[in-house]
C-alpha cells in the first residue's frame, strides 16, 4: 500500500467512525418521525438483521435502514449484509436517508437502494470482495447519491429541537 492509498484508507476509517455517531442521531430522528407521523409500531433490530427497524402500520409492514450525513456530504456506507437484505426483501426494504443541517434535517425515503439507485450488482459484489479501503472486519460500499437524483426521493423537512 503506497502513501496515497494509506492516507485515503485512514480518511475512510475516520469517516466511518463519524458516521456511527451521526447514525445514532439519525435513528432517533427517524424513530420519532415514524411514531408521530404514522403512529407506527417500531421494533429496533440488532445489526446482524441488515436494517435498523421493523415498522408495522395498520395496513403494511416494512423494514428501514437509516443513513445519516451532514450538509452536502451525499454519501453513506452500506454493508454487505444490508445490501443482501435489500436484495432479498425487495420493495419491503427502505433507506431513510437523513441530511442534518443546523436546526433542521431533510428526510429522503429510498425504496430498495439496489434497484432504485440502479447499483450494478456485479460491480457491487466485486467491490465488496476487493475493497481494501474499508476496515478489515467491515465489508461494504460507500454510496454517493448526486443531488439531482436525491431530489427524486425528497420526503419532508424536520425541525430539530
Amino acid at each position: 500500500m503506497d502513501i496515497v492509498e494509506k492516507e485515503q484508507s485512514e480518511r475512510d476509517a475516520r469517516w466511518l467512525d463519524n458516521q456511527k455517531e451521526l447514525g445514532q442521531k439519525g435513528e432517533s430522528i427517524v424513530k420519532k418521525f415514524l411514531k408521530e407521523r404514522y403512529q407506527a409500531s417500531i421494533i429496533v433490530e440488532p445489526d446482524y438483521k441488515g436494517y435498523d427497524f421493523s415498522v408495522k402500520l395498520p395496513n403494511r409492514e416494512f423494514v428501514v435502514e437509516v443513513k445519516t450525513t451532514k450538509g452536502n456530504d451525499n454519501r453513506f456506507f452500506i454493508s454487505r449484509n444490508e445490501l443482501q437484505c435489500a436484495e432479498k426483501m425487495c420493495d419491503l426494504y427502505y433507506i431513510y436517508y437523513i441530511v442534518l443541517e443546523k436546526s433542521k434535517c431533510k428526510l429522503y425515503v429510498i425504496n430498495n437502494p439496489i434497484y432504485t439507485l440502479k447499483i450494478d450488482r456485479e460491480i457491487l459484489y466485486e467491490n465488496l470482495v476487493n475493497n481494501e479501503m474499508i476496515q478489515a472486519q467491515i465489508e461494504g460500499l460507500i454510496v454517493t447519491v448526486d443531488s439531482v437524483q436525491l431530489e427524486k426521493f425528497y420526503a419532508t423537512e424536520i425541525t430539530l429541537f
